[in-house]
């Protein structure tokens, strides 16, 4: 039997990492429905990278695509 997958929208884009040194060449991928996560998760994420922030970058030419991804 198949499984039905559900193609959902992304942008992808390269850019740089959220914590120092913010290397740069980290691909991103972002989709266009925003996904939750538990406050739980949250907590765990901010517990294990207490450093993950950083300002927001101009986008110094680089583009965003818009694509499919497929997921089950």
């Amino acid at each position: 039997m198949r499984c039905c997958l559900k193609i959902e929208v992304v942008f992808v884009y390269t850019g740089s990492l959220t914590m120092p040194p913010c290397t740069e060449n980290a691909d991103w991928v972002l989709f266009e429905i925003p996904k939750s996560i538990s406050d739980e998760q949250l907590d765990t994420y901010i517990n294990k990278y207490p450093d993950s922030h950083r300002l927001i970058q101009n986008s110094k030419g680089r583009y965003v695509f818009k694509g499919g991804s497929m997921i089950s």
